[in-house]
């Protein structure tokens, strides 16, 4: 109903729900009805994004991905929970981090990759969100020995080289040329 009704005068009230409530879920749906209102702002991102309870993070993260570019604040956050302990949380902040084109957030993918080991979720994870850093990331972890050696290292290059050619982006494409133009040949994972 607050969404078929769009009332104004149930902002200030569901505001406060996001702040005081201890209830996990009223701060839930408390973000996503001032959403469907229009009325969500930076202000209360930021509130749930650092919020005690794991879920309304998660859900925050999710919510604050089309304010990344405008918010360093709310992007500092989803980076904070990219490195969470919560799988759920951690994967929804990896996910949402793809959504922008801050070098910040290419970084944390790309240090993400370089620990997540060979946790096959977490990198169908990094592999949806990097088709913009694609290009950075690939430069990056192709000159990591320790990323190359580690299990799983030279497919995820390999996925990366498939979703640069996949995005026909003339840059991405010439920087892993470039990239791997100038990798010493014994250490080139994708000559094999």
């Amino acid at each position: 109903l607050l969404y078929e009704r769009q009332d104004p005068a149930a902002i200030n009230p569901l505001r406060r729900l996001l702040v005081n409530d201890s209830s996990p879920q009223a701060k839930v749906h408390a973000l996503w009805s001032l959403h469907g209102l229009g009325a969500l702002a930076e202000a209360d991102l930021l509130a749930a994004i650092s919020d005690p309870h794991i879920r309304v993070r998660e859900h925050a993260v999710r919510l604050a991905e089309s304010h990344f570019d405008s918010s360093p604040k709310l992007l500092a956050g989803a980076i904070k929970a990219a490195r969470s302990d919560d799988a759920r949380l951690r994967l929804q902040a990896i996910f949402s981090l793809g959504e922008t084109n801050a070098k910040v957030a290419a970084q944390a993918l790309i240090g993400m990759a370089k620990n997540t080991s060979n946790d096959r979720w977490l990198r169908a994870a990094l592999m949806s969100s990097s088709s913009r850093a694609a290009g950075t990331m690939f430069t990056e972890l192709l000159h990591d020995t320790n990323f190359i050696a580690a299990p799983g290292g030279n497919e995820f290059l390999r996925q990366l080289v498939t979703v640069i050619g996949a995005r026909h982006e003339p840059v991405q494409f010439a920087d892993a040329l470039t990239a791997l133009a100038n990798c010493p040949v014994e250490t080139q994972p994708l000559s094999q």
